[in-house]
């Protein structure tokens, strides 16, 4: 399978999104492709930010940026919080 779906967690906007993610892309792409879906399909503007971070909701680790997907700790039906 090239991708996982899980849930995708943003406090700012308190909201939450399931979606697939494509497991050969780096966390930065995924963090910017998720954002820029967010913002798509929000009526409310949402800038896309590049000072954020993807943890794991349920152990706190914080994803690194560099690391490809299927590198990572990230399972299917994880929750996943852009902070």
């Amino acid at each position: 399978m090239n991708k996982l779906l899980v849930k995708i967690s943003y406090p700012r906007i308190n909201q939450e999104y399931e979606m697939f993610i494509p497991i050969n892309k780096t966390i930065a792409k995924i963090l910017m492709l998720v954002q820029k879906a967010i913002s798509e399909i929000n009526v409310d503007y949402i800038p896309i930010k590049k000072d954020v971070s993807l943890v794991k909701k349920n152990t706190g680790e914080v994803l690194p940026m560099n690391e490809i997907v299927k590198n990572t700790s990230i399972e299917q039906g994880d929750v996943l919080v852009i902070l």
